[in-house]
């Protein structure tokens, strides 16, 4: 394949001038490695998949190769990859042999069934390769021998010699994956006929092709001794043959020696064993006797004990044994268990990893084996058990196994408890000490404890609190907490001040509480001790962030009816600290008269609802000015639901109200616009509008507040509404004209311009647009248009009078001169039929011109009312796919195959008739001029373009033509470039004639014998 990809003519030879291993053949030795691989992995979930996928590459490959020899066809598979520029084997460029393709169609169907699981299939699978193995060794000795019929007979030309080596290879390697099989079967069995054919087979086939090898080697040495060569090729098998069977025989008289040796062996033996086992049989029966009499006595002790489960296993996991203590523990009656495996007692998940069988092998191993784990009674409840499993041995031989199992849950619980209560301590965020009460020394603390008292467990065990830390406690004395615990209710919690070894001054919560042995004695003691200190400065910091706040903080306690204001709140009224006294009648000397009313009422009513509350209120000033302020409060209730405290604070939100009256001045102001101003989301919902909008859409603001703005009216921009959106997100704002119609029917022609803006009081983002009235200046732009299409139309009419009056002469000219000549020539009424056909071609000529006539002049027509009527549009699939339909038969008669794209073009906002009628004369025009000599193919292809405007474009590898000559008559009417078939010749003429009414424009790319393209740019329409 390297030598393929880089272009190495030596690396595709074996030889130089020897047939290359072509490309594909390369992949396909490649991808039968990589399935031979997959074969062998059974582990891997995808081996199944890999395998069969390439087996069908394989016989895919293989008779598509055989099928083009056999049809003499090209698929295009040979040089799909590479292209062959050596071809040292002549015949198609690329294409592998014959028998390459044969050899990879029976390698896919043999590796398909070496992982098949039906066994025919698999022995079927084997041949296959043994195949595989014939054509390769064929092949082979061709080269060897140079003799080219052996790898160019029959479907075996021209195989290269590397490719006939690798089949080799592959073959045998695959065959001998599974050696129960086939051939395969001959060579690797243990069998004496096997061992001979491996000795025997090797030195016939290299014998033979010596003999072969010198037989031809005589013939080209003394070309007229034929006899005396095939004499000596026959001498030379006689003697290797001779060879062969004298050393065969040598073998086998030595393994029938050595056989008789054994056998002699064998029967000696046999006599002493049966000498042996006589003594042993007495000694055993004696043995038997007294081990029954210690049996008795073993089992009563066993069934004796109740505590313990003993049974017996034997050497397969089976239970032969089974004491009352089993069936007390474990719940099983002897009836239920014996006979059956050992895994009984085990979970699912121990059994799935093979747990009861461990234990026997680890037993085996060591003589004894003790281990701890859950195990499953009867009912299925789950208990912790302590086993002890040990082999049992008689004279060497494994009898069985005794296991004990005792029931340790108990145990286990206990353990578990301490594991977690130590965790728990070590994991406690708070100190944890523990005491004992004789000394009240420390037995043992925590990491947190150690952390805190900055000492570690090791150093702090056997000393006093005292001595590790200097404390104090807070409003009490140490005698009455000594009471407390010992005396009294056994705990005490309270707060102390610390300071440690390493001078930290620390505040903490202490809890000490005493501890009990089962007897309820008083043993020891532990203390939690939890670091306050953060929480002692947060409380200072508190008092400092009063003062920092922009609001004035106020309290009320309702119970004593005393206020507090916060030095902030005198402040924002202009006031020095406590300059007046925080009361009722305060308040009502500050609060302006019209907001005193609803600002008591508010308090007054939420004496009785949780949650907070907001008003908004002016006060008066030091100055005597008055401002406005926003209140906030909230209030706490006790266990009764009675209203015990009020807090809450004040903000300065004057110029807050200031900017909300310019700006309802200003929303009175754009009301009075004539122009239509609307307020929307991002949801495009409309927020509010003005009353010129409200006249425009024929609604008032309250009934379009809320609903989505295309709900109410129908709006028609020019661009497409995305990439409108687009340049608005990126730019922030955006103009563009439109058409608008209300709910009536109504329809404006309007210039609007959209920006993005952020409310002032949500800071949600939403939009505004001011839409402009523009249809009576629309109105004039339309007839001015109107008046020069219809100058430019008067002056068309004038040439097309010119060019028909020139046109339809000349046929009726000839038409007159044939019928003169039918008239004068009595004496050739033979030739009549031929004057009157040609008299009907002429009419037939002119009736096709006078029809193309009219159907310029329908298309001037409404090309010019166009601007005046309704445009209904279509979507471009269904446009295309309506001009296919109707070039259907003329389609299917010249063999043609259209590809579309349409990008992202659905609709375009034109008549749907005149981009019909471009789509048709173009895609008809390709049909007409096509190239006899191979299939048609035409491309329809739609894309946006920047600047509001579209491409269309057609192309074909048709028959092509000059531009360089054609190109200033190319869009004449009734000019053609090819004669060979019928037509008006004003295809081209019409669709140039759409593109300039619709400001569009054409290019056109041509050339002889490859095809023509054209490309129509249009502005976009009303979409």
């Amino acid at each position: 394949m390297v030598g393929w990809i880089l272009k190495i003519e030596v690396v595709t030879s074996f030889v130089p001038g020897l047939p290359t291993m072509k490309f594909n053949t390369a992949l396909g030795f490649i991808l039968s490695g990589a399935a031979l691989f997959f074969t062998q992995q059974k582990g891997i979930r995808i081996r199944t998949y890999v395998v069969n996928t390439i087996s069908a590459i394989l016989v895919l490959m293989g008779c598509i190769e055989l099928s083009e020899y056999i049809f003499n066809y090209v698929s295009g598979i040979d040089q799909l990859f590479v292209q062959d520029t050596f071809n040292l084997s002549g015949g198609v460029p690329g294409r592998m042999a014959a028998g390459t393709a044969l050899c990879f169609s029976l390698c896919g169907i043999a590796l398909w069934g070496s992982i098949n699981k039906h066994p025919r299939v698999q022995i079927a699978a084997q041949y296959c390769l043994h195949v595989v193995s014939l054509i390769a060794t064929t092949a082979f000795l061709g080269y060897l021998f140079q003799v080219p019929t052996f790898y160019k007979f029959l479907m075996l030309n021209s195989m290269a010699l590397h490719t006939a080596i690798t089949f080799f290879l592959f073959s045998i390697a695959a065959a001998f994956a599974r050696p129960d099989l086939g051939l395969a079967e001959l060579f690797m069995g243990k069998y004496t006929g096997n061992i001979m054919a491996r000795k025997i087979f090797p030195r016939i086939l290299l014998g033979i092709i010596l003999l072969a090898f010198l037989r031809i080697a005589f013939n080209w040495a003394y070309p007229g001794l034929d006899n005396v060569g095939i004499a000596l090729f026959g001498m030379g098998v006689i003697i290797i043959g001779l060879f062969i069977v004298w050393h065969t025989s040598l073998v086998l008289n030595n393994s029938d020696k050595k056989r008789v040796e054994a056998e002699e062996a064998l029967s000696a033996l046999n006599k002493d064993l049966e000498k042996t086992v006589g003594k042993r049989t007495a000694d055993l029966n004696a043995s038997i006797e007294k081990l029954k009499q210690s049996e008795d006595s073993f089992k009563l002790l066993v069934e004796g004990v109740t505590d313990y489960a003993i049974y017996m296993i034997d050497p397969t996991g089976r239970i032969m044994g089974w004491n009352k203590g089993a069936q007390n523990i474990k719940g099983y009656s002897p009836e239920e268990v014996i006979g059956k495996s050992i895994s009984l007692f085990y979970s699912p998940e121990d059994v799935a990893r093979n747990e009861h069988e461990y234990g026997l092998e680890v037993s085996r191993e060591r003589g004894h084996y003790e281990t701890e784990g859950w195990r499953v009674r009867k009912d299925g409840s789950k208990f912790w058990a302590n086993i002890v499993l040990t082999p049992l041995y008689d004279q060497g031989i494994l009898r069985g196994y005794s296991k004990i199992t005792r029931d340790i849950t108990g145990k286990k619980n206990a353990e578990e408890m301490r594991t977690r209560e130590a965790l728990l301590m070590q994991t406690l965020p708070d100190a944890l000490v523990y005491g004992d009460k004789k000394d009240f020394k420390i037995t043992n603390l925590n990491k947190a404890a150690e952390e805190l008292f900055g000492i570690s467990a090791a150093q702090a065990r056997g000393k006093r609190v005292a001595e590790i830390v200097s404390y104090q406690m807070v409003g009490v004395h140490p005698e009455e907490v000594r009471k407390e615990l010992w005396e009294k209710s056994g705990r005490w919690r309270g707060e102390m001040l610390f300071t440690t070894m390493d001078g930290r001054h620390l505040n903490v919560l202490a809890t000490v509480k005493t501890m009990q042995d089962y007897t309820g004695q008083d043993t020891g003691w532990f203390a939690i001790y939890s670091d306050i200190t953060a929480l002692k400065t947060t409380e200072g910091r508190l008092e400092l962030a009063f003062e920092g706040t922009s609001a004035g903080l106020w309290d009320w306690d309702i119970k004593k009816d005393k206020r507090w204001w916060s030095p902030r709140y005198f402040e924002l009224l202009g006031y020095e600290f406590n300059e007046l006294t925080p009361s009722r009648e305060a308040l009502l000397d500050l609060i302006h008269p019209d907001d005193a009313a609803m600002f008591f009422t508010t308090l007054q009513r939420n004496f009785s609802l949780p949650g907070r509350f907001e008003m908004e209120a002016r006060y008066k000033t030091k100055c005597g000015e008055y401002k406005w302020f926003q209140a906030i409060g909230k209030t706490k209730f006790g266990e009764n639901g009675e209203p015990l405290r009020m807090v809450g604070s004040i903000l300065d939100i004057d110029e807050k109200k200031k900017a909300h009256h310019i700006i309802n001045q200003q929303a009175e102001l754009i009301k009075m616009l004539p122009d239509g101003i609307i307020y929307g989301d991002m949801n495009n919902n409309i927020v509010g509008l003005n009353k010129g909008a409200e006249d425009m859409f024929e609604i008032t603001a309250e009934e379009a507040r809320g609903r989505n703005l295309e709900d109410i009216v129908s709006l028609k921009v020019v661009g497409s509404r995305e990439s409108n959106k687009n340049e608005l997100m990126q730019k922030g704002v955006m103009r563009y004209e439109g058409e608008l119609t209300n709910s009536s029917g109504k329809k404006f022609a309007l210039l609007a311009t959209v920006k993005l803006i952020t409310d002032i009081d949500t800071q949600k983002p939403g939009w505004v647009c001011i839409y402009t009235d523009i249809t009576p200046l629309r109105l004039n732009e339309e007839l001015k248009e109107a008046l020069q299409k219809l100058e430019a139309n008067n002056e068309y009419l004038e040439q097309l009078a010119y060019i028909s009056a020139h046109d339809i002469k000349a046929p009726i000219i000839a038409l007159e001169g044939l019928t003169n000549v039918l008239l004068k020539s009595e004496a050739l009424k033979h030739e009549h039929s031929e004057i009157m056909r040609m008299i009907a071609n002429k009419i037939q000529q002119m009736h096709l011109t006078n029809q193309s006539l009219n159907n310029i002049l329908k298309l001037r027509k409404s090309l010019l009312t166009a601007v005046y009527e309704d445009k209904k549009t279509a979507t471009l699939q269904e446009i295309v796919n309506g001009v296919l339909q109707s070039l259907q038969s003329e389609m299917d008669q010249a063999n043609s195959k259209v590809e579309i794209d349409l990008g992202n073009v659905a609709q375009i906002g034109f008549p749907a008739e005149h981009l019909k009628s471009i789509f048709y004369n173009l895609i008809a025009n390709a049909v007409k001029y096509r190239d006899p000599n191979r299939p048609l193919i035409v491309r329809v292809k739609a894309r946006e373009q920047e600047n509001n405007r579209f491409l269309l474009v057609v192309e074909d590898n048709g028959l092509g033509f000059d531009l360089s000559q054609h190109k200033d008559k190319l869009y004449g009417i009734f000019k053609r470039f090819h004669n060979h078939v019928n037509g008006a010749g004003v295809g081209l003429h019409t669709v140039k004639s759409i593109a300039d009414a619709y400001g569009g424009t054409i290019e056109v790319e041509s050339a002889v014998g490859k095809g023509t393209s054209f490309k129509i740019i249009f502005k976009q329409g009303m979409i």
